[in-house]
């Protein structure tokens, strides 16, 4: 918020922005605005060869969907909502105390002040009698399965730790038995330029570097897939299982167990300089089918999920 002040955006400490994009010019926020993921707020815009630059005002208590976007000169009132993948016009004005959806955007409902607060609470815990299931869907499977917590700690241990044994081990060998005694403790001086096997040390450090770490990754992957394979193999795969978290649930330990092998690979991968190597992770620890030319982009995925 500090930032957006500082570079003439109009706006409160209270508003959340949750990592939308907004123009740092001509844009005024209200209080407690909030902004949902990859929603774009543009004040200026090129169509054709003209330059639109219209102020945006974005009023109290408004609340924007994600992955929407919003056009020069828009003017929401407060206390509305704009749905996710919405898009407003040029010039759009938004009612206030209302909610809006599409592309572009209309009115699909007005709301109003809530006075009695326990109605709307007891509403929640009533149950629909329009909403039925049948029996058999509704039968828990129960199957006592268990996975030690210490499995948990081996598991993680060695899918982090031991996946950083071989390429450190590389890496250290490269460093002090190599670029160490043969060029970072030789003095400075000319000669370290007029030497070209300094150059080729030079050029084969970031190929080291790389290849540890693309070895690391292989490893984080391999690991996991020996894991996964296990408690796919003992584990549920499909079905409904009963969870009661008041007591010591068994039937669910290896759902969360392969929850739990995932959450580190998918992280080093995608957060690594090489994200589209995700595809390959998760096909190769065989917990997904994903199909070629399919694009994970900030996505939250879970096993057991077939992409064409």
């Amino acid at each position: 918020m500090l930032a957006y002040k500082i570079f003439g955006v109009k706006t409160s400490f209270k508003n959340a922005l949750h990592d939308g994009w907004v123009d740092c010019e001509l844009v005024t926020l209200g209080r407690n605005v909030r902004i949902g993921q990859g929603t774009v707020v543009m004040s200026n815009l090129i169509v054709k060869d003209r330059l639109i630059f219209k102020r945006v005002v974005i009023k109290d208590n408004v609340i924007i969907g994600a992955h929407s976007l919003i056009l020069p000169g828009t003017i929401i009132e407060p206390n509305t909502i704009l749905d996710s993948n919405s898009i407003t016009k040029i010039n759009q004005h938004l009612d206030s105390n209302s909610i809006y959806r599409g592309r572009p955007v209309k009115k699909v409902l007005e709301t109003s002040v809530i006075t009695n607060k326990e109605v709307i609470e007891k509403s929640f815990f009533e149950k629909d009698p329009s909403i039925t299931q049948t029996k058999e869907f509704l039968t828990a499977q129960g199957t006592n399965l268990s996975v030690p917590f210490h499995f948990y700690i081996i598991s993680g241990t060695i899918i982090i730790g031991f996946s950083f044994l071989l390429p450190g081990f590389i890496f250290y060998f490269f460093l002090f038995g190599f670029l160490v005694p043969n060029l970072l403790s030789q003095p400075f001086s000319i000669e370290i330029f007029l030497n070209p096997y300094n150059y080729g040390l030079f050029f084969l450090t970031p190929l080291i570097i790389i290849s540890c770490y693309l070895l690391h990754l292989f490893f984080v992957a391999l690991f996991t897939r020996w894991f996964y394979k296990l408690a796919d193999k003992r584990g549920p795969s499909q079905g409904v299982f009963d969870r009661n978290l008041d007591t010591s649930s068994t039937t669910l330990d290896y759902y969360h167990f392969r929850s739990f092998l995932m959450k580190y690979p998918v992280f080093a991968f995608s957060r690594s300089p090489f994200p589209w190597l995700v595809n390959w992770e998760l096909n190769f620890i065989k917990s997904n089918k994903i199909g070629k030319g399919t694009v994970l982009e900030e996505t939250f995925i879970h096993s057991h999920i077939n992409f064409g």
